[in-house]
Order: structure tokens, then sequence, then C-alpha cells
């Protein structure tokens, strides 16, 4: 199931359990009443599975011939990569071949026979909200914002759009793993978000290459935390210079007022203000300064019962695995147990999964394999660094 499959049957789930109604579900899925109609129907009879859709795995109607696609890669190569995808898709042209220049652009990119030069900026749509988290702002700041009792620290906020509620995280690093923690404590509180914008550094990773699926969907290598957000089913995307600056303007009165708090309550340490800003303190400036309207939609998606976070809210990687069943993560080393699968030889590839309590779980097609670590981590303070 792909990632927006993977939506639809959380929701849909939490329709089955009570949770939500069919109509509110079809307002945070964004379909038509007809077709949620048919969703729930084939849901009901057929599961999870019926909501795959029917063409999955079959051959495009308007795919072109493998002979084609060799042939035009051909010449291209006679052509010694001098030109780009769209000069080289108006050549064919000339020659009585059509091809779309984004499908010459995915076809150069597969074979590595064309990479990109460069990302070009885009700049982002501002976007009108009416529901609660319909879209969350993801926003973080490095002052004295918790007062002088408490060191000059990252304190990431997760803000809706629509109503102005607002939950909070001190921490001395501006990490994945700190994003993480404050999304898992939001979808306690309300259910998994429909959207989230926050700063680039939160979604790209500057440091690391993108890989080839990364560079045919246009974008850079992604982080933890925006890996994340596609497994829960969130869309995301980044916040420009200026819109960080209208947040924070917008935020002050709630900044200034969580200073006075934070100053009466007497609050000495970093973990101590982030159990503070997300107890008490939130209901007390939440009730203060947001608004609901009794009218809107709620977009959130309810947790349904055996839903482990900790699956979805966590670093993964693939990785290889040697003939001799050993899989390497940098400094660390595991071994997969033999007879982990009966009958089966160990897997060419893993997915390493690193929680948030910092335990690791090795994966194959969504099962966990047994194994034991040979080569232990040494202690690393950005451990989840993005």
């Amino acid at each position: 199931m792909n990632e927006n499959e993977k939506r639809r049957a959380m929701v849909l789930n939490g329709v089955v359990s009570g949770a939500m109604s069919l109509d509110q579900a079809t307002r945070v899925l964004n379909l038509s009443y007809r077709q949620m109609k048919r969703v729930w129907k084939r849901f009901r009879e057929e599961g999870e599975t019926g909501l795959a859709h029917r063409n999955k795995g079959k051959p495009s109607n308007r795919a072109f011939v493998d002979q084609l696609k060799r042939d035009v890669l051909q010449k291209y190569a006679h052509l010694g990569q001098s030109l780009g995808p769209t000069q080289f898709a108006d050549r064919l042209a000339a020659e009585g071949i059509v091809v779309d220049h984004e499908t010459l652009r995915r076809w150069l990119l597969q074979n590595g026979a064309w990479k990109l030069s460069r990302s070009r900026a885009v700049r982002p749509v501002e976007v009108r909200t009416s529901g609660f988290g319909e879209l969350l702002d993801l926003v973080s700041f490095h002052e004295c914002w918790l007062g002088q009792t408490v060191a000059p620290c990252f304190l990431v906020c997760l803000r809706d759009e629509a109503t102005g509620y607002t939950l909070c995280i001190a921490s001395r690093d501006e990490t994945s793993e700190t994003a993480m923690r404050l999304l898992w404590a939001w979808i306690e509180r309300n259910g998994i978000p429909a959207g989230i914008r926050c700063q680039r550094r939160f979604l790209y990773a500057e440091n690391r290459h993108p890989t080839l699926e990364q560079q045919l969907c246009g974008g850079g290598a992604l982080t933890a935390l925006s890996r994340s957000f596609d497994r829960l089913g969130i869309e995301s995307s980044p916040l420009s210079p200026t819109q960080t600056k209208t947040i924070l303007h917008d935020m002050l009165s709630y900044l200034d007022a969580m200073k006075e708090r934070v100053a009466e309550s007497g609050v000495v340490g970093i973990d101590q203000a982030t159990a503070f800003l997300q107890g008490a303190a939130a209901d007390e400036l939440n009730a203060r300064f947001a608004a609901f309207h009794a009218e809107a939609d709620n977009y959130h998606v309810p947790i349904v019962d055996g839903t482990d976070l900790r699956r979805f809210l966590c670093v993964d990687q693939e990785c290889r695995v040697s003939p001799q069943g050993i899989v390497e993560l940098g400094h660390r080393r595991f071994r997969i147990m033999n007879g982990w699968t009966p009958g089966i030889a160990h897997p060419q590839k893993v997915i390493v999964s690193e929680w948030l309590d910092g335990s690791v779980h090795l994966l194959c097609e969504g099962r966990e394999i047994p194994f034991i670590e040979t080569r232990p981590a040494q202690p690393c303070p950005d451990r989840l660094a993005m």
C-alpha cells in the first residue's frame, strides 16, 4: 500500500471504531461524498486490500514500448550528453518522435545518463485554511524564550493555521528527534494532522546526496522527519523566510505570555520546561489565545487502538546484508540470526529502524528480523540529527 492508501485505511478504521463519521472522513480525505461511499463499500467488503487501485501492478495503457525507450536512450548516448531533456525532446519531435520532456528526464535519470545540475527554489504558495488540523506550522527559535531561569535553547513550536492552537517543546539541539517528540505529543492530544509546513532544514538534509527516487520527485535528500511525515500520510511543504517571520510575529503575544508563566512557575531545566509547556500551561495559553469556531471542521485523523507511533516516528535506513548475514550502519554492526524465516536465505537488503527510545529494529518486507548487535554504538548527542 502506498502512503495515500495507508492514510485512507487509517481514516476508515476511525470510522469503524466510531471516532469519526463518514461525513467527517469525506472532508479529511478531500473526497466527494459519492466517491467516499464507493471507497467505504469496498473497504467493508475487502478490507484494506480493497483500497488499492485496480490497475496496480499492471502496465499502463499509455506506456511506451521498451524498444522505443532503448532507441531514445541510444540516440542520447550518441549526442554525447550535450543536450538537456527539454532540448532533446525538441530534437526528437523534429524527427517525428513525440516524447514529453518530463518522461525523458525520468528515463535519463534512471539510466544514469543525465544528472540534475541544480535544484530550483519554488516560491511557497500562501494557503488559506478553515479547519483545525488542516495545516500546521512547525518553526523553531534559538533565544531566551523560557526566561532567565532556563539557559538559551531551541524552542520548537507546532501552531495550527486556522485556530492558532500551539504546542511547544524545549530542546538543546534542533534535530529531527525533537520535532518527532513534539509531533507525537500533538498526535496524542488531537490526532494526525492533514498537512504541516516547516522550515526547509526540517525537510531536506543538506549534507547528503538525494537518492534516485528523490531525484525523480524533483526534491533533495529527505530528513528522518520528512520520511515520518510520509509514513503518517501528512502532506509537508517548506516555509519561506518571509513566512517564518510572519509566523513569529503572530506568535509574539503567545511567547511573551509563555515566558511570564515559566518565570512564575520557577522552572529551572529544559526537561522541566517541556513538561510544563505541554501540561497545564498549554491548556491555559491556548484557552487564552486560540480561537476555535463551532462551524470549523476537524481534519485530524484519530489514532485507532493498536496503532504504534514508534513505528511511524523513527529513523529508518536501507542497508545491505553480507552473505554472512552482517548489517553495518555507521560504526554499528548487527548479525542476523540463523533461521529467521524457515526455508528462506538472508535477504539482500533490510531496513534498519531506530526508535525514539534508542532501540534498533531490522525489518524485511514489514516483518521484524531477529538479530544480535556485535558492535554497539558510541555515545553521540546528535544521534538523530537532521
